[in-house]
């Protein structure tokens, strides 16, 4: 068993102390009110990249994403994530879905049947047109990263269509 920790009066009464003051300056009104924000309005499809994004990767392999907006820093990120672990996505994915027997064999038959059983994608579509009308600016972010994660499949396809057109040739 641990002793009970003791407190020290001077330490008590420093932390009230500090407390207080933060209360007090929390309390005080601005001369100015600020103007309210402009609202957001939520889009449907990334409109596309406003400004330049640096993906730098470090030598631990993590990555470091430079943006001046955050939808610009979102689709990065959605692309970087994208390139890093494209498999696991689709793992994922197919999970909600209830599709990994397709992939990964009968033995994943019942995980896909509870998977269906509870939905996902019906309540994914909820929650989207919830978020979309409470929260626009997040919306707008997982729209812009799922835009980057696309962008990196498009990538890839055009790959694999060129690979291929290689090989029949």
């Amino acid at each position: 068993m641990y002793p009970a920790p003791v407190l020290r009066p001077n330490l008590l009464h420093g932390s009230l102390l500090t407390l207080l003051a933060l209360a007090s300056a929390c309390d005080r009104q601005d001369p100015e009110p600020k103007p309210e924000p402009e609202p957001i309005e939520a889009f449907d499809e990334f409109p596309g990249l406003r400004d330049e994004v640096e993906i730098v990767i470090d030598t631990r392999g993590i990555p470091h994403i430079y943006a001046t907006n955050d939808d610009d820093l979102a689709f990065a990120s959605g692309y970087q994530m994208a390139r890093d672990r494209l498999f696991q996505m689709d793992l994922m994915r197919r999970r909600a879905l209830g599709r990994q027997a397709e992939v990964l064999g009968e033995a994943f038959v019942d995980q896909d049947i509870v998977s269906r059983t509870f939905n996902l994608v019906h309540w994914g579509h909820l929650n989207a047109e919830r978020l979309r009308d409470e929260g626009p600016d997040v919306y707008n972010s997982v729209i812009s990263w799922i835009a980057g994660v696309n962008a990196r499949i498009d990538e890839l396809a055009a790959v694999l269509v060129a690979d291929m057109d290689t090989l029949a040739a």
